[in-house]
């Protein structure tokens, strides 16, 4: 049995809906809910606060809880809603059970308890009252509720350690099943008395008669209902069933969202079938003349299908209007079957308790009707639907209805119908939009009235409008010369701007590029004039796209640019920025003493004059790379030095097999250092004099291939290695040329190579002779030079190992440029290269400069002096 909601009982709970009371006791007060979806749960409201989380538990014989909260400072426990008489109940209308019957019946609360032990949990006060019998079998609710005070026999399944003040554990619920079970048997609570002292007295010193119980259940009642808790046994050795062991998903996985709960709720939870412990219990069902509480929307329903079509007609619209605070009018006598039903109740209003001559009045009754409960809108389907198709209406209907009670009540004034937009919008849901809700007749007459006033308005306003719209052609002419001469300082004024944003974009170019290109496009938006125009295209030729700062700048540091990376060489550390994206790569620190750098900022020279690796602190392990200090730069394998030259730029091919050495003189030397050292190419380019006057800038390509030469006119490129069939097909045409007479030879050659021969020949006369223009300006500078190094003061000239290692070391010092002036050769340049492992042969050297292996300077030998 139900009992509708009374003053003072909430109507929402969290996002369920209350709609009756199932119970109360010492536990707390029990409610039907209803989701927003429909679904149908038990809500308890505990008398005291729940003090203890409870892991969830699977369990078909637990109900199962699926949320635990607070509103409004009310606490509240949501379970699955468990159909079903109680136990004491169900013994009042099948008395009581014996047998199989009582078997399954123990059989199925152990497994219970072992689901909540095994979980590490307890149930605190399992009686008859907290065992249901459902279509399942029985289940077990109020997990973990605190108990409010003692209700009836409750006192008679307390455990004899509970009664004297300890805490209840696992054993004080085996011993609430002992005395459960026994009830079923019997049908009166154990040790029962006429007072509270003597109910203690029995449960401390009296041992129950248990003839009545079946064999199979004697010694595990007996056991379980023992004194001592330490000679009862553990809730899995009550087990008695064929299935008899832990029960099947005892407990959830650890960390899930555990509460506890009692009572019962609206969604299935409990263990499978086929799980062990499924078949306890199974065959146990509500008795026959047991009829629980329908479900509201089946009630809801039943009277519905029992209207008439006209009533039927009429129920949507009245059950919208008291969804939306409405008092509907009766129209097609409804109201009747919906209260005889008790879906719809007379208010009651609350009052402050009165003490009468029958009672205390808590309560006043209302004329307005109104639903028993806000949760029939959720547990009625067909309700459910009506609401959501009128959900978007129900603001305007009550707009309508709100307007037309003030229509009412103010003696139906004109001045306050509807106009304008609330009128058109009033009209376009009551047309279109409506679906369920009708318009009473104060409702039509006011939307009628309305729609008679704008028609009237209309008619009155169309030779205003007329008067009104020559009134502005004469106004809208006079205005037109203002707004002429108005346009024209515009204009001017446009123009102005324009012209102040293009020359602070021009302001803006070098040292914020981006922001330049953004305001000559906006000055040329604003007014396309010439200084706009200029900036606009200014920006389109603008080469730089973006100026990186660095945010901590240092004048003392050497910023080194590779790619899109910058190295900044400070006091003490090296930092690499990505210019592009405009933050920090990399950071490193230097150790004290610390006094060269690679070009890309990888390796560094300690004090000690030793490479090491700038990210790791240690010697470098391989790679070709080059450290300068001053004018001084020394190329690198590993820790090995394989150059050490003056006055030069280097480059190092970026597989670092290949080094290139420019002079001031315009000589470029070519050397392939992948295996040893061996010089592959030597070129002369006319190098930059006067004030820019410095030696030849060098850039290999990505692929290490090709060089790049910068010079007075213009960057050279070339090949870094000759291609070694080029070298001799040249070597065989000259020798053709030189003996012509040899008939025999002549007679061998194709027409191709004839043809190779000749064009060969020109090219080496022309070479010849720039050779011979290049080897006197050569042979000048060379003569100045010697002249300067012989008039240098003795003091200042370093010993002589060092000032010839040190003339060996330049790719084209003094004495290589005398040399080349008396040579009517190609020579070599002079590298001061340290010993290596490995060497060249002097025919790989002559095929590869032109020169005679007598000339060669070999790696180890130091240049001789001029």
């Amino acid at each position: 049995m139900t009992m509708r909601l009374v003053p003072g009982d909430p109507e929402r709970l969290g996002s369920y809906w209350l709609s009756a009371r199932l119970g109360a006791g010492g536990r707390g007060v029990v409610y039907d809910a209803y989701d927003d979806d429909g679904r149908r749960f038990a809500v308890t409201v505990p008398r005291c606060e729940v003090g203890r989380r409870f892991e969830r538990v699977s369990s078909r014989h637990l109900a199962e809880v699926v949320a635990v909260g607070t509103d409004g400072g009310i606490p509240y426990v949501v379970s699955e809603f468990v159909s079903g008489p109680d136990l004491r109940h169900a013994v009042e209308l099948h008395g009581v059970y014996t047998d199989g019957e009582l078997v399954a019946l123990a059989d199925a609360l152990a497994g219970a308890l072992t689901a909540l032990h095994e979980a590490g949990l307890t149930h605190r006060g399992l009686n008859p009252e907290s065992v249901l019998l459902s279509d399942g079998g029985p289940k077990v609710i109020e997990l973990g509720l605190p108990a409010g005070g003692a209700m009836g026999g409750t006192y008679t399944y307390l455990a004899p350690e509970v009664v004297t003040g300890q805490e209840p554990g696992a054993a004080a619920d085996v011993f609430a099943w002992g005395a459960v079970v026994l009830f079923a048997a019997t049908g009166r609570d154990p040790f029962c008395g006429e007072s509270l002292g003597g109910v203690m007295h029995r449960l401390l010193t009296v041992d129950p008669d248990l003839s009545v119980l079946p064999e199979a259940l004697r010694g595990p009642v007996g056991r379980a209902l023992a004194k001592d808790p330490a000679d009862r046994p553990a809730a899995g050795e009550l087990r008695t069933g064929p299935a008899a062991g832990p029960e099947a998903g005892a407990a959830a996985a650890p960390g899930a969202a555990g509460v506890p709960g009692a009572g019962t709720a609206g969604a299935p939870g409990a263990g499978t079938a086929g799980s062990p412990g499924a078949g306890s219990g199974a065959g146990l069902r509500p008795p026959e003349g047991y009829a629980g509480p329908r479900p509201l929307g089946e009630v809801a329903e039943e009277v519905y299908q029992g209207l008439t079509p006209r009533q039927q007609e009429e129920v949507p619209g009245l059950l919208l209007r008291l969804l939306d605070g409405d008092t509907p009018q009766d129209e097609g006598d409804v109201l009747g079957p919906l209260m005889e039903a008790g879906l719809l109740v007379r208010r009651s209003v609350r009052v402050p308790t009165v003490e009468t001559s029958i009672g205390k009045l808590v309560a006043i009754s209302d004329d307005r009707v109104a639903p028993a409960s806000a949760a029939l809108y959720r547990a009625w389907p067909r309700l459910r639907g009506w609401v959501a198709d009128e959900r978007d209406g129900l603001a305007v209907h009550r707009a309508i209805r709100t307007a037309a009670r003030h229509w009412s009540e103010h003696r139906r004034g004109r001045s306050h119908l509807f106009r304008g937009q609330r009128l058109d919008t009033a009209l376009g849901w009551a047309a279109t939009k409506r679906r369920h809700l009708r318009l009473n007749q104060l409702e039509r007459d006011f939307i009628n009235d309305s729609v008679t006033l704008s028609k009237q308005r209309r008619k009155l306003l169309a030779p205003a409008l007329a008067g009104l719209a020559a009134v502005l052609a004469v106004a809208v002419t006079m205005s037109v010369v203002s707004v002429h001469g108005q346009n024209q300082l515009r204009g001017r004024l446009i123009e102005a701007d324009a012209r102040a944003v293009a020359a602070r974009a021009e302001a803006l170019r070098d040292s914020d590029p981006r922001t330049a290109m953004r305001l000559s496009v906006a000055a040329y938006r604003l007014s396309p004039v010439f200084e706009a125009r200029a900036a606009l295209q200014a920006s389109l030729v603008q080469p730089e796209l973006g100026v990186f700062t660095d945010p901590a700048p240092d004048p003392r540091a050497r910023y080194l640019l590779r790619g899109d990376d910058l190295v900044r060489w400070g006091a003490g550390g090296v930092t690499v920025w990505d210019v592009t994206a405009g933050r920090r790569l990399a950071s490193y620190t230097l150790p004290m003493g610390s006094t060269a750098l690679s070009d890309d900022g990888r390796y560094a020279e300690g004090a000690d004059g030793k490479p090491f690796e700038v990210a790791t602190g240690r010697p470098p392990a391989g790679g070709t790379y080059a450290i300068s200090s001053g004018n001084e730069t020394k190329v690198y394998r590993g820790a090995q030095v394989l150059f050490d030259v003056t006055d030069r730029k280097v480059a190092v091919s970026p597989g670092g097999a290949r080094v290139a050495f420019s002079s001031l003189g315009g000589r470029v030397e070519v050397w392939d250092v992948a295996a040893g050292r061996a010089r592959t190419r030597i070129v002369e380019v006319q190098p930059l004099t006067g004030a820019d006057a410095a030696a030849p800038d060098l850039a290999f390509s990505p692929g290490g291939t090709t060089l790049a030469v910068t010079g007075r006119d213009g960057i050279t490129l070339v090949a870094a290695q000759e291609q070694r069939a080029a070298r001799t097909n040249r070597a065989e045409t000259i020798a053709a040329d030189t003996s012509a007479t040899s008939t025999e030879e002549a007679s061998t050659q194709d027409a191709s190579d004839r043809e190779a021969s000749t064009r060969e020949a020109a090219t080496r006369e022309a070479s010849g002779r720039e050779a011979s223009t290049r080897e006197a300006s050569t042979r000048e500078a060379a003569d100045r030079e010697a002249a300067a190094a012989e008039a240098r003061p003795a003091e200042e000239a370093r010993p002589a190992g060092e000032a010839r290692a040190s003339e060996e070391a330049r790719p084209d010092g003094a004495a290589s440029r005398a040399e080349d002036a008396r040579s009517t050769t190609e020579t070599s340049s002079t590298i001061k290269a340290l010993p290596t492992t490995g060497t060249r042969s002097a025919a790989e050297t002559q095929s590869t400069t032109g020169t005679s292996p007598a000339t060669e300077v070999p790696p180890t030998a130091k240049a001789p002096s001029t």
